[in-house]
């Protein structure tokens, strides 16, 4: 268990980096799809709104949760 630990500990970065990147990946589907499909912008409008909220969202999570968690790793070291 302990070994376990360690390794989530290690790879948190990573881990927290996919989680998000995962998460951006569904805020990208789900803004496009109520553009599209329910407020009938288009395809391009949507798709370049749900871009652009995607690219936000990654921006804001990462800066917030993924960098910080190097920055408190490189403290603790």
């Amino acid at each position: 268990m302990e070994r376990l630990k360690e390794t989530v500990c290690r790879y948190k970065p990573l881990i927290m980096y996919l989680f998000f990147g995962v998460c951006t990946t569904l805020v990208n589907i789900v803004v496009y799809y109520v553009c599209a499909h329910i407020v009938h912008t288009g395809t391009m409008p949507g798709t370049v709104i749900a871009w652009v909220v995607a690219v936000l969202f990654a921006y804001v999570t990462n800066r917030k949760w993924v960098l910080r968690v190097r920055k408190l790793l490189q403290q603790a070291l």
